[in-house]
């Protein structure tokens, strides 16, 4: 999850729900998880052409944006407790230079005390995708 302050706005990535579409599921066989029928997401901020599900897809696709400047947050909120053996993170930064930061922390429970478990800074450079 990516730290901020400002406030989070829900969004479901199950079919079915208005606005939202889903994400695909993982091929057979996949180790995995299928986000969008055990989990929630909720972002502080969105870019209408850059929506989160395209972030959580087995499929191209633009990946998120945030519609505002500074700290965003990422939250995954699953429906039962689950274990995570493996997050992998793509970023791609085509356009300016920049220092970007990532943070992971995990919460035995919904508004409970979050553990930090990784802090990672890295240089962006135009045309760089870093994969974590």
């Amino acid at each position: 999850m990516l730290t901020t302050s400002a406030g989070l706005s829900g969004a479901r990535l199950r079919s079915g729900v208005s606005s939202i579409g889903t994400i695909a599921s993982p091929s057979p066989g996949s180790r995995w998880m299928d986000l969008g029928r055990i989990a929630t997401v909720e972002v502080t901020s969105e870019d209408p052409d850059f929506p989160i599900e395209s972030a959580f897809s087995a499929h191209s696709g633009p990946g998120w944006r945030a519609s505002q400047k500074g700290e965003q947050q990422i939250r995954l909120i699953f429906d039962q407790a689950q274990a995570v053996r493996r997050i992998q993170l793509h970023f791609l930064e085509p356009t300016f230079d920049r220092l970007q930061e990532f943070t992971v922390r995990r919460s035995a429970s919904e508004g409970g005390q979050s553990r930090e478990i990784v802090r990672q800074p890295f240089c962006m450079f135009r045309g760089d995708l870093l994969i974590h």
